[in-house]
């Protein structure tokens, strides 16, 4: 593959955009074979988190802080704070996941109920292209 030419990923997230699903992987992919499901887009591993969403020694468990991007309009902010409680819009911010312009970054938090089923949730909108986990320096 050339620089020039489009990476897996890429065609997948042209592909999720316009509507297409795929069902098979592109020829001479180098990376390892994934589901097209929400869960490709959370970028941080779940199971190291408790019941409620907390990771760590029991003397010193924390939330686990996340973020993404997506489209700057009232409908998808509203669409978000319904799923997630915990959300906070950081406009005027890229966040580590580069926020493009037209876009707001999200944050949000895993210390709350369900925090697998909203993960999830907020994975499977079209417009979420990933959520990483939130580091705050």
């Amino acid at each position: 593959m050339t620089s020039s030419s489009p990476s897996r990923w890429s065609i997948h997230r042209l592909l999720v955009l316009t509507g297409a699903l795929v069902l098979a992987p592109v020829a001479g992919s180098a990376q390892p074979e994934s589901p097209p499901t929400g869960q490709a887009v959370i970028g941080f591993d779940l199971s190291q988190l408790d019941a409620d969403g907390l990771t760590g020694a029991e003397d010193g468990k924390r939330a686990i802080d996340y973020e993404y991007c997506i489209p700057d309009t009232a409908s998808a902010e509203a669409e978000v704070r319904a799923i997630d409680p915990s959300v906070r819009i950081m406009a005027g911010s890229r966040g580590r996941v580069g926020c493009m312009q037209g876009e707001v970054l999200v944050l949000g938090t895993t210390h709350q109920p369900d925090f697998r089923a909203v993960l999830h949730r907020l994975a499977g909108l079209a417009y979420v292209h990933r959520i990483e986990q939130a580091y705050f320096e």
